[in-house]
């Protein structure tokens, strides 16, 4: 069996945790699990409605809607843990939202064909940040492995 095939859509290989930021190696499967499309968008938007509206140094815009249906998803990946962050942690500490920034870029290619990529996001509490890490790769393997069966 091919290994590409029996694993997820997205994995988290290594995460460490910095003063003030984690740094997440993910590996990506395959690469037809590489890049958003409207239509994985459009299933991210039913859960996280505000995404478009993130901050974004990009080349297109200053929003992370410029990008967002054409964009890398680990940079999908990255804006998702951001946006959970704030609302796991107004939700928990009933405080007014911290400011968080993130980025993502691709490493190289791996023999069996997946792709690494590093994302770092700044968090307040190192606990929630690995969490909305967590919870943004669970709900883009759902919607990659639910789109790449259709």
């Amino acid at each position: 069996m091919n290994s590409a095939v029996s694993r997820p859509p997205v994995s988290v290989d290594r995460i460490s945790i910095g003063s003030d930021r984690i740094v997440a190696t993910l590996s990506v499967a395959h690469a037809r699990f590489g890049l958003t499309s409207p239509r994985v968008m459009a299933r991210v938007l039913e859960r996280h409605p505000n995404l478009l509206h993130h901050t974004c140094i990009n080349d297109e815009g200053d929003m992370f809607g410029a990008v967002a249906d054409h964009t890398s998803i680990p940079h999908l990946i990255e804006h998702l843990a951001i946006d959970s962050q704030v609302n796991n942690g107004l939700h928990e500490r009933r405080e007014s939202p911290a400011t968080f920034v993130g980025s993502s870029r691709w490493g190289g290619v791996n023999p069996d064909g997946s792709r690494n990529a590093q994302v770092e996001i700044s968090f307040s509490d190192d606990r929630i940040a690995i969490r909305a890490l967590n919870e943004a790769v669970a709900l883009v393997n759902g919607i990659l492995a639910k789109d790449s069966a259709s």
